[in-house]
């Protein structure tokens, strides 16, 4: 994100989605179900939202996971991921949709 699209969001009061400090760490890699080095919480961008994700050392250096995720969940658990994350972020779904369209470029 550039510093004048950061200062935009932050003039117009949008949620930053990336922000993972208030999101829990599970007790398992999300990605590969490994419980060592989970020291990484992760956002992922989805058509739903942005979810969060614990994940392992090993499964964060990966690269296959920059863009797209390699976890095979339904809607239903996008659905449930992102309207968590929401909650870690204190915001509504209708918050993320206008963070999400302020991302988009114009």
């Amino acid at each position: 994100m550039t510093y004048l699209e950061r200062w935009k969001r932050d003039l117009l009061g949008i949620a930053d989605l990336d922000d993972v400090t208030h999101c829990p760490q599970a007790s398992q890699c999300h990605n590969c179900g490994g419980t060592n080095r989970l020291d990484t919480i992760m956002t992922f961008g989805t058509p739903i939202g942005v979810f969060c994700a614990t994940m392992c050392t090993l499964c964060a250096l990966d690269p296959d996971l920059a863009e797209i995720t390699s976890f095979s969940l339904s809607i239903p658990d996008v659905m449930v991921r992102v309207m968590n994350h929401c909650s870690h972020l204190g915001i509504t779904l209708d918050d993320m949709a206008t963070a999400l369209d302020a991302e988009r470029p114009e």
